[in-house]
Order: C-alpha cells, then structure tokens, then sequence
C-alpha cells in the first residue's frame, strides 16, 4: 500500500477525451486475475458524461488506473497490477497534483490532509466502463431498473433494483459475460431519514419556510402552473446567471409536467403575485437515448432553470442554527414543519453561508445540504455518474447521486 503526500490545492480536470476503435471487448475475467493494462476498451461516446473525462485523462497515462473514492479522510487509489516504485510515485503526483485528494476533508478529522493511498483492484476505471456501457441501455429498460453506475470502494458495476428485483438483472450481467465478481445487484429501499423529535418548546425566529428578500439558497418556493393550480414546495439554489439572464435552479422534478416547459410560476415562500420571484423558463423534453424499437426517455439533470423577477443574492445559502435536521416519520411532517426545530431557523447572527468554489463530486466525499424540508443535513456522495430511472419514464444520465438533496455546502 503506498501513501502520498500532500502538495498542493487544485481542480479535477475535464477534459474530453476520443478513444480509439477497440481492439477487443472485454472478457469475462476470473476473480484471481487482473485486468490486462494493454486492452483497448470499447468506450460508448453518443452518451455524454464530463464527470468522467477526468478518469478518461488518468487511464490514458496510467491504464491500469482502477478509479478512486474517499475514505476515512484520504483518497483511496485502486491499481490492477503489480506496481514499480516509479510508476506508484507517477500515479500518486499526478493525483496530488490535480487536487482530487483534497475533496476528502471532513470536519470529523479537522487537522487532517487528505493523502492519496494506493490499493490493489481486480478491474481497471476502462473496463469498468465500459462493461457498464454495454449494460445500461438493456438494464434501463428492465421494469425493475432503478440505477446503474460504477462502485469505485467495490471496484464493480452496481445495478439497483427494488425489493425483488434481482434475478432480471443476474440474468442480464450472465448474458453479457461478467464475472460474477464483476457487478452486484442491490435492492434499494426507499430513502428514510432518521427520526427527530424537536424540542418540547420549539425555537422561534425566521425559518427557511418563510419569506426572506433578498432570496438566498435553501429556502422554500412554491410552484403554481401559469394558469393558477397550485404543483407543491420544493427548494432553490443561489442566484446565478445563464446566458446574461439572472435566474435560479431547483429539482426538475418539482415542475410539472416533468421533462416539459410549462412556464410554472416560482414564488418565495408562497403563492402570491407579491411573492413571485420567476418563471420557469428552461426545462427541456427528453431524448432517445435508447434505440428506435426500445426507446428511453432520457435527460442529462434533474433540474430546471428559472429566470428571476426579483432581486436575489449571489452566492449565498442560507445559515441555520444547527445542523442533522431531519424528516420526522411519526407525524409524517419535516423538521421545519414541524416545531421548528434549530436546524431549520436562520441564525441571527451568521444568518448566511458564503459559496467560495466548487468542487467535482468524489464517491464517498462528505457534503453537506440546506433545504425547506429537512433543513442543514450532512451525508455523503453515494454514487458518481450513476443512470437512474424514476419509475415513471424518465431516466436521469450520469448523475452524482448522495444521500441528500438541495443546494449543497461544499465551502462555509
């Protein structure tokens, strides 16, 4: 196992990549074998994932390249075959240098510097790939297909499915030749916070529930249809700007219809004309991203984008008093909902968090999130680039998937 060091600060670098026409696909491969570094793999590019390239980037130096996730605090570095001093030492500057160990800070080992660690894996970052490739489009169309996407921590392609969903999917990784130490098949559960019981007294003061001008992350909006009909509660991002047009972002799924422009109106905290502060004026219509007789319906984020009519505040989400809020399943209300409690009242004090950067998602990183829901919650990045579907015809591609939702705190 070799340790790195740290080096320096920086970003991961996206930078796109063609691959050449593949010598050979890749074979089954017995679990005391280990990748060949000289096999050209067959990399599907008429899907996009930038996510990637940075890996795409690595491989292209270091074939035998197996990915890399957080862990306890540093950055865990899989290689396929035995390894010289030299290229141990190669692989771990490249990595330092590009600042990819640094996304593993957590505060819970606050005087820590992320090191890069080297560990042994069967299979390489390309054929991982590209055997994920092959599967998607057929695995997507399953009726039980929920995700598919590359476990770095288990070197290995995972499928979810729910509850009693897994022979289809065993059937389909046979078929397409896998080891069986090649993938896995989970049964995914629906996602339930843990209970919270908030104080017998509940805290008073501005919550994220209410309406706070100018407009910060992690707040609640409400949606009406342009004709009126109230569509729900979600939460919204700092005010940013797209092509010269201010305008925010929230969950593509909160519009309706999904996967349509339906010019919803977006108001701050509830539906009032003196409380609008957009229109929802980008959420574009799914493409093929199947075949012409096994279509799927797909898009690239679910998100959608809308244009401001009031003043926000850049870069900014807003501060709570305490962090690890959480639904409460009891009275099937939130915490802000219901009390509330602290991690849902904006602090008098530091009534605000300020963005300072952005970083690429690592499997395993610590992020933490602020939203109308479950207010200031921390968790970790479960998946990179991971297909999913919804269960309702839509199917989100490449997508970085963690255990929380709303606008992320990556800098404080």
């Amino acid at each position: 196992m070799f340790k790195g060091r740290y080096i320096g600060i920086g970003v991961l670098a996206a930078v796109g990549l063609s691959c050449d026409p593949p010598d050979e696909n890749p074979s089954k491969t017995s679990a005391l074998q280990t990748v060949d570094a000289n096999i050209q793999y067959d990399i599907d590019t008429s899907l996009q994932r930038p996510s990637e390239d940075a890996f795409l980037q690595i491989s292209q130096q270091f074939r035998f390249f197996a990915g890399f996730y957080c862990h306890a605090g540093n950055l865990l570095v899989g290689y396929t075959q035995s390894l010289n001093s030299q290229d141990a030492l190669s692989l771990v500057s490249s990595i330092e240098a590009s600042g990819a160990n640094l996304y593993c800070f957590t505060r819970e080992i606050p005087n820590h510097v992320p090191e890069v660690v080297l560990v042994p894996a069967r299979y390489s970052f390309l054929a991982l790939r590209s055997w994920r490739d092959t599967l998607t489009r057929r695995f997507l169309r399953l009726p039980n297909a929920r995700g598919i996407g590359i476990n770095y921590e288990r070197n290995q392609i995972v499928m979810s499915v729910p509850l009693g969903g897994v022979e289809e999917s065993n059937v389909l990784a046979n078929s397409a030749g896998l080891a069986a130490d090649a993938y896995a098949v989970v049964e995914q559960q629906a996602t339930s916070l843990k209970s919270l019981a908030c104080p017998a007294t509940p805290f008073t003061g501005t919550t994220l529930l209410d309406c706070i001008r100018p407009v910060p992350a992690g707040v609640q909006i409400a949606l009406t249809s342009n004709k009126g009909a109230v569509i729900g509660d979600c939460s919204v991002t700092s005010v940013n700007v797209r092509g010269r047009v201010a305008g925010y972002v929230s969950a593509g799924h909160c519009m309706s219809p999904t996967f349509s422009q339906g010019f919803d109106f977006v108001y701050q905290n509830q539906p009032d004309p003196a409380n609008q502060i957009g229109t929802e004026s980008v959420d574009p219509v799914g493409f093929n991203c199947g075949t012409a007789l096994n279509p799927l319906n797909c898009r690239y984020s679910d998100s959608a984008w809308v244009s401001a009519s009031t003043s926000g505040q850049f870069g900014t989400i807003a501060q709570t008093l305490a962090e690890n809020g959480n639904t409460n399943p009891h009275t099937v209300l939130s915490c802000c909902d219901h009390g509330p409690c602290a991690e849902c009242i904006v602090s008098s004090t530091h009534p605000r968090f300020y963005i300072k950067g952005s970083a690429s998602a690592v499997q395993g990183m610590v992020v933490e999130k602020m939203g109308r829901t479950s207010g200031w919650t921390s968790g970790v990045v479960k998946a990179v680039c991971k297909d999913e579907n919804d269960g309702l015809g839509h199917t989100y591609i490449c997508n970085d998937v963690s255990d929380l939702m709303d606008p992320l705190i990556l800098a404080a």
